[in-house]
């Protein structure tokens, strides 16, 4: 029997190499001697040798022992298809192309679920089929190597083939089941990227699936990254009357996943209007609906983009969700307005969609521009405490965007010198939504924006300290990778080890992974930051650092107990450092490196703009904490 002509190999484990065993498993045939020697064919039970496979096929044998050297072997196909589902959901596709494999030389009649016999040793249960297209596309998913695609594309093409010659001889082929398996095999040709290959594909589809044709072809394009041809293609075919005669609504569910990253490319490349068109014909031709998931997907970067009609063709009957969307369109005063008028407590409830970033974002570059702004756009009178918290901070989180600690200063200063924003600053953290948005997160965030920073960033990091307990401010893996990028240009151990200690010490005990197992390691954008400091020296102390850090905390996690701050002080040995002073900065090379750096045209570090910067920090954070007062909800 021969229910797979076709060649395609496995690397023995998860990882894939295209032709590495394609003689041990499926290239190398069986003489026909071998297939027609009823010695070799059937199966033993009492084989010592029998291998994993042959056990499998032997479960679900549907006769008794003596029954075993006749000529016939009557196997049961759920059992064996939920066998083949079970090693594909564990990408254990060397034991699933064996077991494969043992089916293809072995003579079977099988017995579907329903209790028909197929007795033509020719043909295989059609869900074979289908379960072979979810494992190659599955395998697919995991290919880095452009000669993989190209095995399994060849290999999707030839399974084409058998099911179309094995579905036109069955009269009980389901068009859900065909649909998806066509579409599996297409988005696997479409994966090695020849035009060839999904032309050679398209001859092995009947006619009644000739709607996938150029719903591949787009997918094609996208993949190849042929933008403009993506959107001439799709002017011209999918929205026009040609694509109502020949996709279906079956064939749109199929290929949704793809079509859906097509819109969002789509989005990401500034044609809203396309995505409007393209949106309201997946809606009314063919009653597409969206899952949950891929929704707030595209809502979330419609909002990010800024773009409406997207958002209102996606907001469809959902009256409460055009009604925010309009609120887009205000002005700082009038949004400002709406929320006091709908008494909403910040504190207490989340807005649904808040837009005040891309309101604040039309404020012009300049410290007089931005005050300007303020004094033009007053909180309504009797605004409450929450209210005035969310404009103090979505001003200073919209800044933390784009302006270094000098210009975020300015604006502080101004809120908490002239506006008397004290307590909005210390209480930001307190709104719902921004806990690690908030006020200090932005300094923090304002700091990495900076070149001249090292000194600000300790009297930051030192003030949270010792006032987190009454302000009830947190450290996240964030605030701690913009601190030490403050101090990786031209980094100087003094201040890396004090931010790495810091973060160790707090954070530490957060950064296991692993569910099975025990792990831990730094977070990746941490760990590439540290290895990108251009000092060899430093760069091995780090490197070894990390790796005691990681045996530290796997061995207390392994033994139950906790790491304590003196074990990780002892990671750092002479490296520690308590504090960062002007003096350990003075160490520097600092007229070396600045006149380098001015030859280069490069921001060079100056130590004077990071203690006035400092200065200005520390007096205006002491004013904040002796002149707030609490809050209220």
């Amino acid at each position: 029997m021969r229910p797979f002509p076709v060649n395609v190999v496995v690397k023995r484990g998860f990882s894939m190499d295209v032709g590495k065993i394609a003689r041990d498993i499926l290239i190398a045939d069986r003489s026909t001697s071998e297939r027609n020697n009823p010695r070799l064919n059937h199966l033993h039970r009492n084989n010592a040798r029998d291998s994993i496979t042959d056990k499998w096929l032997k479960k679900v044998l549907t006769r008794k022992q003596h029954a075993y050297m006749q000529n016939e072997v009557t196997i049961y196909s759920p059992v064996v298809l939920k066998t083949l589902q079970k090693l594909r959901s564990t990408d254990n596709t060397s034991a699933y192309f064996t077991l494969l494999n043992k089916i293809r030389v072995s003579d079977i009649t099988w017995i579907s679920q329903n209790g028909s016999h197929i007795r033509n040793r020719e043909e295989v249960p059609i869900e074979f089929y289908h379960e072979v297209s979810n494992m190659i596309y599955r395998m697919s998913l995991n290919c880095s190597d452009f000669k993989d695609f190209r095995a399994l594309a060849n290999f999707s093409i030839t399974l084409m083939s058998g099911y179309n010659q094995l579905i036109r001889s069955s009269s009980n082929s389901q068009i859900s089941h065909e649909t998806k398996f066509y579409k599996n095999c297409l988005l696997v040709v479409i994966k090695s990227e020849s035009i060839a290959a999904l032309l050679d594909a398209f001859k092995e589809m009947p006619p009644r699936q000739n709607g996938l044709k150029p719903l591949a072809e787009l997918v094609f394009y996208h993949q190849t990254g042929q933008f403009i041809k993506l959107l001439e293609f799709l002017e011209e075919f999918i929205l026009t009357s040609l694509a109502e005669k020949s996709i279906t609504g079956q064939q749109i569910k199929a290929f949704s996943t793809p079509l859906l990253n097509i819109l969002q490319s789509c989005l990401l490349n500034g044609e809203e209007q396309i995505c409007c068109t393209f949106l309201k014909k997946l809606k009314r031709k063919w009653n597409f609906k969206m899952d949950e998931h891929s929704y707030v997907v595209l809502k979330e970067l419609c909002e990010r983009m800024g773009m409406d009609q997207v958002l209102l063709t996606l907001a469809g009957n959902k009256q409460d969700l055009r009604t925010k969307i309009a609120r887009k369109n205000m002005s700082w005063s009038e949004y400002i307005n709406f929320l006091h008028q709908s008494q909403i407590d910040l504190f207490e409830e989340e807005l649904p969609f808040d837009y005040s970033q891309s309101i604040l974002s039309s404020v012009g570059p300049t410290i007089q521009d931005w005050k300007a702004f303020i004094d033009s756009n007053p909180l309504p009178e009797g605004a409450n405490d929450s209210l005035r918290t969310f404009y103090f901070n979505s001003i200073l989180v919209d800044l933390a965007t784009r302006k270094n600690i000098g210009f975020m200063l300015s604006m502080l200063e101004f809120l908490v010198y002239k506006r008397e924003f004290c307590q909005y600053l210390i209480y930001s953290h307190k709104l719902i939504g921004s806990t690690k948005s908030s006020g200090f997160h932005a300094l923090v965030k304002s700091i990495s924006n900076s070149n001249s920073s090292k000194i600000t960033a300790y009297t930051l990091h030192d003030f949270l300290q010792k006032h987190y307990p009454d302000i009830g401010f947190q450290f996240n893996d964030n605030d701690y990778y913009h601190l030490m990028k403050a101090c990786a240009y031209k980094a100087d151990r003094h201040t890396i080890y004090y931010f790495l200690y810091h973060y160790l010490k707090n954070q530490g005990h957060t950064l296991y992974t692993g569910a099975e197992s025990v792990d831990w390691r730094l977070p990746h954008r941490i760990s590439l930051l540290l290895n990108q400091i251009n000092n060899p020296k430093l760069n091995k102390r780090i490197n070894e650092i990390e790796k005691n850090a990681k045996d530290l905390f796997t061995e207390r996690r392994l033994n139950g107990s906790q790491v304590k701050d003196d074990d990780i002080r002892r990671l750092f040995g002479e490296n520690y450092s308590p504090r960062i002073t002007t003096k350990t900065l003075l160490s520097m090379d600092a007229v070396g490196d600045q006149l380098e750096d001015l030859i280069r045209n490069q921001s060079v570090y100056s130590l004077s703009i990071d203690l006035e910067y400092s200065e200005r920090l520390s007096n205006c954070l002491s004013y904040t904490i002796t002149h707030s007062s609490p809050v209220t909800s």
